[in-house]
Formats: C-alpha cells, structure tokens, sequence
C-alpha cells in the first residue's frame, strides 16, 4: 500500500511539473506571436540653427608647375636630378659637354655676323619720310586719314586709309517692280536734283540693282529713282567695285593729296608720311641680333661653368632629358611643382554635387596635422563625371590657405558648407517616417489614446536641410510640440546593453535614453546614406563616425557623417 501511495505521489507531482512546463511553452508562443511592444521619448521641438555639409577626402597637390628649357642648343654630359628630388634655386640639374659648347658658340657667331650685315643695309635704306601713291586707276569715294593722324591708328579703327571706286560707278538696290527688266535704263536724282541715267545690271527674286555714275551720289547718300509706272522710291547708294587702299608705314601723315570724288591715276600722290619709324623687317632682325647675343652669353657663361642650374626653386615633377642627350634651344628638359601644396581635388558623388558651387567656403582637416584645420575655397567643378560601381563622382578642386606644415601628398578630409538655416525648428531624424504621402513624425497628446500601432498622432511635415542627427522642420509642428522618438524593445535591449552616449536636442532639456536610436522599419533616411547604426545600403552608402561600415559600390565613411535632403 505504501509502495502504491509513493508511486501516486510521484505521478501527481511529474504531471504537476509537465503541466506547468506546457503553460509556460505556451506563455512563451504566445507572447512571441503578438507584435513586438514599443516605447517612445517625448522630444520637444525647439528652434536652431543646422547646417548642411559635403565630405569627401583627397591629397594635397601644388597647382603651379614650371618648365625648364634648354637655353641654348648643345649636348648633356649628365644629368643630376631624378623626378621626386627636392631642388633650390642654383642646385646643379645637368652637366654640359664642353665641346659642343665650342661648336655651338662658333654656329651663333656665324648668325650674328649675318644679321648686322642685315640691318646694316636695312638701316641704310630707311628713309624719315615716305610718299604713299594710289595703286590703281580710281575716284575716291570715301577718305579716313588726314594730315596729322598716324597712319597705323587710321588703319587700326577703319580698316584702310581710303577707298576707291574702280569702274565709276555707283549702286543702288530696289524691290523688284512691274515693268523692270535687265538691261532697262531708269533715272535717279541725287540730293542735288541733278538726274542721271541708271541701268538694270540685276534682277533677282526680290530685288532689283541699279548702277550709275559715281559722281551722283558718296557711299550711304540716298537717290530717288523713277519707276516705269512714274511713280518713285528712294534707294541707298553703296560703291560698285571698291578698294579699300592701307598701308603698312608708321607714321605721321604731314600732307594729305586727296579729296572725295578726286579721280587718281596710277602712281598718283596720295600722302606724305614723315617721322617714320623703322620697318617691320629692321625690327624683326633686331630682336633676332638680340636673342643671339643673349644665346652666346649663356653659352660662354657655361663654357667657364659646365653646368645646368635650377633658376628657381620646386619639387621635380618630370624629367625627360637624358645623359649624353643632344638638345635644341627652348626644349623642355624638365618639369617642376613650384610653390606651397595648397590645391586638393576631391571626388563628389551625384547625390551632393548638385549642391557644391565655385567660391564656396570649405574646411581641410589633415590626417597628419591634428591641431588645426586650414581654411581653402571651391575653385573649380568637373562637368564630366566618373561612373565607379553604379555612382557617378566629379572632381571638384580646393584651394587652401597653406602653411610651412603642409606637405605635397598628405591626406586631409574636406568639408563644404552648401547650406545653413537659422532660426528654424528642428527634430531628430530619428523621430522622422515616411510613407507615401511625404514624411511624418508622431506627435505626442495627452489626450491621444496610444496604441502600438499609433502612438501618437500622426501629423505630416514639410522638410529642410539635414544633417546627419537632424532635420529642419518648415510646416506642419510649432515650437514646443513634442514628437516621438519610438524604437522596438529589441532595439531598447540592444543599445542599453551597449551603453550608448545618448543624444540631447538643442535647446532642449530632454535627454534621450540610450544613445541614438535606430530608425523604425520605414523611417526617413537619406538616398546613399548609413542611418547610423548598422551596415549603410549599398551602392555608395556612407556612414557616420561610430556607426556602421559603409554598402559595396563606391562607400565612403566621413567623421560626423555626410550631410544631405
């Protein structure tokens, strides 16, 4: 009996314990069935100022070069510099066979003696005054130098010094008319009333042209002409075959042979030009003389210093001369950075680049210089862009205010400020949705009855600039509503757990717990950017500092984050 009761009490106390267990199982599969619950923070909305960046990194480069040009035509013996070598103003860059020294000096002075017995006879030649003449038979039909004007200021502003009417004539154009055809005579009278007899030497589909002799009418005087129907119309005259006749003197004109309608022969006298300079030629050979006498003082210099001397200072960029390397006068031998490293070119994806404009205001942080950032401005902006992994970027330049720190290659992030708004109401970007209709932000009520699924009232809003923790507001809240922060309790156990810094609104005195919060399944994010935590999408994503790395194609992660709409 006793065997019995103790098998019972077991039995009992084993079903009490599976009994137990089961209700507990299904506790659990119920619990795990029904919607994860949701907590929020109240955030008041308060007004700020928040600025909009663009962050992208480069390395410095110096943005004047130089080329250094053989002076003169001779022969290396060796070259002393490589590219990357750091060069001062009179450090040796290449030595100079003597001998093709010697025959490079006799070959310029074989020049020279050339060119003194060349302006030896051009000086000879050159007289102090100087008659123009007419070059054709001709009447004058219109005159632009007169006594006291140099030649080369008339040329200069009218072309010519004046023009001549080669066959006599003038021509006038009329709209085609009833009765007219080629080879009629009509009459004109000038302003004179003096009648003369005009031919049809043109008929085309609109117009007619008329010539006549060129002592009725001067270049834009108007005739009147006679139709058939005896009826009349006006027509502006112009020269039928004209010469513009110039000169290539300088000079002063000191007599002047000419007048309108004065009819010249060839060869006539048209002007005296006195106080002439010399000729083109004699000018052009002097400055030859010039440049060979400069040649062979070089030469000799280096005839008592084979040496090739940087005349100034920089970093090699380029070398293209070579030992035993025989070269000709103004061949480019080598290239040089001259000047501080003070230009970065940066790439800028597509998503900012519509932001970033030439004279903009930028920040350089250096990699290498901790304690300081320099300031530097948008110079220059690529049109053309480089597709990488599905995102286009676009060089945009940077021109920094450098110092004696910087360093030709160093590395440095800069920032741009494309956007700043003051005096506006801002709200976390994680208190921030979106849905069809725009993005939302759940505004809290106390009135509102709150459910999981709203826990506040959902109220729509117009949105600004944005940084990477919040966005300005420009419709929908005023300043003292208070919206909701909401995450799932995952999300809560994960972060607490991780003991986060938390986050703090601007003028607000309510802190959120643990740290910055994920945005909730459908949140606002930012094309391309990392939401803070986590892994940022790919295809360029970026993430802020602490948060996640950035997706495949192209990421980038920038201290503080990247700014954007």
């Amino acid at each position: 009996m006793k065997r019995f009761l103790k098998t019972l009490f077991t039995l009992l106390v084993l079903a009490g314990l599976a009994y137990g267990g089961y209700y507990l199982y299904q506790q659990q599969k119920t619990e795990a069935t029904t919607a994860p619950s949701l907590r929020y923070t109240p955030v008041s909305v308060t007004n700020g100022s928040i600025s909009q960046e663009v962050i992208s990194t480069g390395s410095l480069t110096i943005a004047q070069t130089a080329t250094w040009s053989a002076p003169a035509a001779m022969t290396l013996d060796s070259v002393q510099v490589k590219t990357g070598q750091q060069v001062a103003a009179g450090d040796p860059l290449a030595t100079v066979d003597t001998a093709s020294l010697d025959t490079a000096i006799y070959t310029l002075q074989t020049e020279l003696e050339a060119v003194d017995d060349t302006l030896v006879s051009l000086a000879a030649s050159y007289e102090s005054q100087q008659t123009l003449y007419t070059p054709i038979k001709g009447r004058v039909k219109e005159l632009y130098g007169f006594k006291g004007d140099r030649v080369q200021d008339v040329v200069a502003e009218h072309g010519c010094l004046y023009v001549l009417s080669l066959d006599g004539k003038m021509s006038a154009e009329i709209p085609v008319t009833e009765g007219i055809a080629l080879g009629d005579r009509l009459t004109v009278t000038n302003a004179a009333e003096n009648v003369y007899s005009a031919a049809v030497t043109e008929v085309k589909d609109e117009t007619v042209t008329l010539t006549f002799s060129d002592l009725a009418a001067n270049p834009g005087d108007t005739v009147t002409v006679l139709l058939p129907d005896d009826s009349t119309i006006t027509a502006e005259c112009a020269i039928h075959m004209p010469l513009e006749v110039f000169s290539t003197a300088h000079g002063i004109i000191t007599t002047e042979l000419l007048r309108i309608n004065k009819y010249c022969d060839k060869k006539d006298s048209a002007f005296v030009v006195s106080y002439l300079e010399p000729t083109q030629e004699y000018r052009d050979t002097l400055a030859q003389r010039s440049s060979l006498v400069e040649q062979l003082a070089t030469l000799r210099a280096l005839k008592a210093d084979p040496v090739l001397r940087a005349d100034q200072g920089g970093i090699v960029s380029g070398v293209t001369m070579t030992d035993g390397q025989t070269v000709a006068k103004d061949e480019a031998l080598m290239t040089l950075y001259v000047g501080m490293p003070d230009q970065m070119t940066i790439s800028v994806d597509e998503l900012d680049i519509i932001h970033v404009q030439t004279g903009q205001s930028a920040t350089v942080a250096m990699d290498a210089i901790t304690d300081k950032t320099y300031n530097a401005t948008v110079t220059y902006i690529s049109t053309l862009g480089t597709a990488s992994s599905g995102i286009t970027g676009y060089d945009v330049t940077i021109q920094l205010e450098a110092d004696e720190q910087l360093k030709l290659g160093m590395n440095g992030t800069v920032t741009i400020a494309v956007g700043q708004q003051e005096n506006v109401l801002l709200v976390p970007l994680a208190a921030l949705q979106s849905d069809a209709r725009g993005s939302y932000v759940w505004l809290y009520s106390p009135d509102f009855v709150a459910t999981e699924e709203e826990p506040g009232v959902k109220t729509y809003v117009n949105t600004g600039l944005s940084n990477e923790d919040y966005a300005a507001v420009t419709g929908g809240l005023r300043a003292g509503d208070q919206v909701l922060v909401v995450r799932s309790a995952a999300t809560t156990n994960t972060t607490d757990q991780q003991g986060g810094a938390g986050m703090q609104m601007p003028g607000s005195e309510l802190q959120m717990p643990g740290g910055m919060m994920d945005r909730p399944e459908g949140g606002f994010t930012r094309p391309g950017t990392g939401t803070g935590t986590g892994t940022g999408g790919s295809g360029g994503g970026r993430t802020n500092q602490g948060g996640g790395s950035g997706g495949s194609g192209g990421g980038r992660t920038a201290p503080g984050g990247i700014s954007g709409n």
